[in-house]
């Protein structure tokens, strides 16, 4: 198309004209809709966006002239047009003529001048047939000869070939087969009284011609849809033609009606040919013989039998086993028959067309019994088939708990004839039938597997199927009651009471938070242990692996040392040393990954989708160590990090949170010394989870996950259906929260011996606790009960603040710079706080406190908290100086860290039984540990590793005496005494006298108020006591 000599505007793709072919090609310019389009034979081949305008003026409009190529061609019919015509309006009047006055019709050349294939040199002038007189110069057209491109011609049309008929019908018989177009033979009966019939014959298309006649008659003109004249019919066969004639007039297809008229009445009743639709007729089918007999398998349930009559006016009808009988259409398959399992008697009943003549054929239908052992449908009273029963498959498992010691079980047979041949086999014991579809007895489980065989019994008495049910009755997990002491050193011993421990020492595993202990004494009610070094305050867990469950205790265990330092300053934690982890690190945790005794730093490194394991190389000797960061793939975004032994095998894993809305277990499968972990398994959970904890929820003796979902406003529990070896996990299952749950706890909070859920609501400043009335296997909570917090509690932990014996909540929170503190007054069954207490952490703009972690800092048996302040790179510690019923803390003290501090953990990284503080830096893509520093000792020659002062404490462990020094507190060991001859010692706090008291004649000064412990002391020489009150022992 050119428009405005403006080449190319539109073009065709190449081969869109047929040659030596009549075509349709329409040009439409749309100024409106700023188009360009080009259609043949109506259909669009090109189009385009135009925004060009015609110019104005007077132009040559050409056709088929580009300025380089003419049209090489024939044309006929040119219509132009001032309105942009439609592709309807195209398709509508593409091979018809248009009327000359037709609106928004410009010019209309019709090709009618000139004689076709003659002599039209003559012709130089094409006429426009509309009244504007637009007439047309010709270029280049051959004019003369054979050759000539001029035509004279109607626009292009084409007649219909259409020769089909789309119905037809007779007044008598029954047309066979059924009519279509396509089918043109056709047979009928009639009996001998019809003496003639009419037919009915509709044309496919509009201008098609029918005749008909019968018998070679004359063909007689018949109306589409109407009935032809009556046509006569003679006895026998008779052949009626119908004849359709299209409109190109050369087109023709005639329709056959073969119309059998018959004789007089036949009394013949026989068949012509008689088939079964399985087996085989014995013997061959033969008119005159009644009887024959055939086999079938038991799959045949129903049959057909297909009778042909030999006189076509007989009728025809089956019966099977005596009922009633049933009209059958000669040559056709009968209804199903329904046989049964031995013999059967189908009768075929002919009667002639008589009415009176009769002939029954027989066929006895022996089916044999069924081969069939399967079930249908397979269920047990209690637990759940794994996988869902199908028939074809014949191993599953099931779990009931260990109360459940006896389980009935349905079996329901396939073949409904086969009887009661179901027998049930328990643990291999005597067989006991069953009915099917019918609850067995109570079988006995013991604890344990136990295997239950359902043995299926076909018909045929020989063909058998066993389907085998392995059901483990789980074993009660290990249930902790009570510790004693609830805080040690490492070493104590400290003993377990509950029940289901294992007998033998070694079969139960026993783990103080970040490491394991050694167990030194067992019986199934108590459990003696030692508490190992990198002990950490969380509950105490033990395994039975007699039974892979785990028991985890209500309260937390605090490990302490000593001797304890008697206040907290800012000299009791040495300056952080620094260790390089991946891509903005988030989580941190402490755990022995190895089993080597040393708690490792696991860290979650959000950037890089996965976790670092730092294996620890400390020997207490105060240096902290770690071997080179090893790594693996978690989720995506791994926000936060927990450990736990998921799958019950003695080892702890590792579970991270990821941002991206799942959890990831890796699980451990690592050796003394080296590091390893199987491949991640990922659950879905919630959107934008922020906060992770682990639980045993259920009491399955197993720990579930729970993670707190911050833009679904729920927490989401993954129950753990892990066993020993390989990690698995049920779907999730959600519970609504507050606004914007940030962080979750999971805690006995009213005492009544199960853990519930604590979920901090960072948007309603408040937290919610679920008390948990869950079962095994099956999670349920009570309504939650709110309290609030200060702004934006972004973090919570649980703890014995006061010491009364009763979890309180902790919780940072990041809009009120502070921290906030619920003692629990809770009783069984009832959750109840008292009012907050906040503690205001660094007040700076940039100070958002971010996380928290809770543990004994200075070994006074009080849980300190140490708070991760963002902003200020500091880690604040809160020295907790509560009694039982009363919530206090010294003024905290901050520490340096590495750039924008995260998470934080209390854990013992060094070794030496003192817990130090780990946490990491997202934006200096590390972690800092601030290792507690060590109490002064005096060895009898010096100091070490340094001297006392006024915030350290000091101990004395040799009776030498030193030269004069100031301490904060001080213990004097046992077998020792301190020999102030000749010097001052100057005491800002307790003293605390496991030996012999003070000897020699000095001066010793006490600076403040202080209490004196242990063995009375007996002292000669100055006894000065400033700005306080010394109370003594006697």
């Amino acid at each position: 198309m050119v428009l405005n000599n403006n080449l190319g505007i539109l073009t065709t793709p190449n081969n869109t004209i047929t040659l030596n072919e009549w075509q349709h090609i329409a040009f439409v310019f749309n100024d409106a809709a700023d188009s360009v389009k080009i259609f043949r034979n109506g259909i669009e081949v090109a189009g385009a966006r135009y925004t060009g305008t015609i110019t104005g003026g007077s132009h040559n409009f050409t056709l088929s002239e580009s300025g380089v190529e003419k049209f090489g061609g024939a044309m006929d019919e040119v219509r132009i047009w001032n309105v942009a015509r439609t592709q309807a309006q195209i398709q509508a009047n593409m091979s018809t003529t248009v009327s000359t006055s037709s609106s928004g019709l410009v010019a209309y050349y019709g090709f009618n001048q000139g004689t076709a294939g003659g002599t039209n040199t003559g012709v130089t002038t094409l006429t426009d047939l509309t009244s504007n007189a637009l007439n047309g110069t010709l270029y280049n057209f051959t004019l003369s000869g054979t050759s000539s491109n001029w035509v004279t011609s109607t626009a292009i049309s084409t007649l219909s070939n259409n020769a089909n008929l789309s119905a037809l019908t007779t007044t008598a018989g029954t047309l066979s087969p059924t009519f279509s177009a396509s089918t043109t033979a056709y047979t009928a009966s009639v009996n001998n009284a019809t003496t003639s019939v009419t037919v009915t014959p509709t044309r496919a298309e509009a201008n098609a011609t029918i005749l008909v006649r019968v018998n070679n008659g004359t063909y007689s003109p018949v109306t589409s849809g109407s009935a032809s004249a009556a046509l006569a019919l003679n006895v026998g066969s008779n052949t009626i033609d119908v004849r359709v004639t299209a409109q190109d007039g050369s087109t023709i297809k005639t329709y056959t009606i073969t119309v059998t008229r018959a004789s007089s009445i036949s009394s013949n009743a026989d068949l012509s040919g008689l088939t079964i639709s399985a087996g085989t007729l014995n013997p061959t089918f033969n008119s005159s013989n009644t009887s024959y007999s055939v086999s079938v398998d038991n799959a045949s349930s129903t049959v057909t039998v297909t009778p042909t009559r030999a006189e076509s006016n007989a009728t025809i009808q089956v019966r099977v086993n005596g009922g009633s009988y049933s009209t059958v259409t000669s040559g056709t398959a009968s209804g199903n028959l329904a046989v049964n399992v031995g013999s059967n008697t189908i009768d075929v009943l002919v009667t002639a067309q008589d009415g009176t003549t009769t002939k029954t054929y027989s066929i006895q239908v022996i089916r044999a019994q069924s081969s069939n052992a399967n079930l249908t449908a397979l269920t047990i009273s209690s637990g759940t088939l794994s996988p869902t029963f199908t028939t074809n498959t014949t191993s599953y498992t099931a779990t009931v708990s260990n109360a459940t010691n006896e389980i009935s079980l349905t079996a329901t047979q396939q073949e409904v004839n086969a009887g009661s041949n179901v027998r049930v086999v328990v643990n291999g014991g005597a067989a006991s039938f069953i009915t099917s579809g019918v609850a067995s007895s109570n079988l006995s489980l013991n604890i344990g597997s136990n295997t239950i065989l359902v043995i299926v019994t076909a018909e045929d008495a020989v063909t058998t199927k066993t389907y085998t049910i392995t059901v483990t009755r789980t074993a009660l997990a290990p249930a902790i009651t009570s510790f004693t002491p609830l805080a040690a050193t490492p070493g104590d011993v400290v003993v377990i009471s509950g029940a289901h421990f294992n007998t033998t020492t070694t079969n139960n595993i026993v783990y103080f938070g970040a490491t394991a202990a050694t167990v030194t004494d067992a019986t199934a009610t108590s459990l003696t242990v030692q508490v190992p070094q990198g002990a950490t305050f969380a509950p105490i867990s033990i395994l039975n692996t007699s039974t892979s469950l785990v028991g985890t205790s209500l309260q937390k265990f605090n490990p302490v040392f000593s001797p304890a330092k008697s206040a907290f300053s800012s000299t009791d934690l040495a300056s952080k040393v620094d260790f390089t982890a991946g891509s903005s690190p988030r989580g941190c945790a402490f755990a022995d990954i190895d089993g080597d005794g040393k708690a490792e730093i696991i860290v979650t490194n959000f950037s890089a989708n996965n976790v670092g394991v730092f294996r620890n190389t400390s020997n207490g000797s105060g240096a902290v160590t770690y071997a080179t960061m090893v790594t693996f793939p978690t989720g995506n975004s791994t926000l936060a990090v927990v450990i736990n032994d998921m799958d019950n095998d003695g080892k702890l894993d590792i579970v991270t949170l990821n941002l991206s809305g799942s959890i990831s277990v890796l699980r451990n499968t690592s050796t003394s010394g080296s590091i390893s972990f199987a491949t991640k398994v990922d659950a879905t959970v919630g959107v934008w989870p922020l906060g992770i904890a682990v639980g045993d929820v259920d009491g399955d003796g197993k720990a579930d996950i729970v993670t707190a979902n911050y833009n679904d406003n729920n927490f989401s529990i993954v129950r753990n259906t892990s066993t020993s070896g390989s990690i698995s996990l049920a779907t999730h299952t959600t519970f609504s929260t507050g606004s914007g749950p940030a962080s979750v706890a999971i805690s006995d909070i009213d005492g009544n011996g199960v853990v519930d859920v604590v979920i901090g609501n960072q948007d309603n400043a408040n937290v919610s606790v679920f008390r948990n009335t869950s079962s095994v296997g099956s999670l349920s909570f009570a309504a939650r009960v709110n309290f609030n917090t200060a702004a934006s509690p972004v973090w919570i932990a649980t703890g014995d603040i006061d010491n009364d014996g009763k979890l309180d909540i902790v919780s940072a929170n990041q809009g009120a710079k502070s921290i906030s503190i619920l003692r629990n007054t809770s009783t069984s069954g009832t959750v109840t706080f008292a009012t907050k207490i906040d503690v205001a952490t660094d007040p700076a703009t940039s100070a958002v406190p971010n996380f928290i972690a809770l543990g004994d800092m200075n070994g006074d048996n009080k849980l300190d908290v140490v708070v991760s302040i963002d902003g200020i790179d500091k880690v604040s510690v809160f020295r907790s100086t509560s009694t039982s019923g009363n919530i206090s803390f010294d003024t905290c003290i901050d520490f340096s860290t590495g750039s924008n501090p995260w998470s934080v953990a209390v854990g013992d990284a060094d070794n030496d039984g003192k817990s130090d503080i780990a946490v990491v830096n997202r934006v200096s893509n590390s972690f800092s540990i601030l290792r507690n520093t060590d109490i002064p000792v005096w060895n009898g020659t010096s100091w070490s590793p340094s001297a006392p002062s006024s915030t350290a404490d000091a101990i004395i462990a040799s009776s030498t005496a030193p030269s004069s020094f100031t301490a904060k507190g001080l213990t004097i060991n046992s077998g020792v005494s301190l020999n102030i001859n000749g010097i001052n010692a100057t005491i800002h706090g307790d003293i605390n006298n496991n030996g012999n008291g003070i000897t020699g004649t000095g001066n010793l000064i006490i600076a403040s108020s202080s209490v004196l412990q242990g063995n009375p002391i007996a002292m000669e020489g100055t006894l000065t006591v400033n700005a306080g009150t010394l109370t003594t022992n006697g």
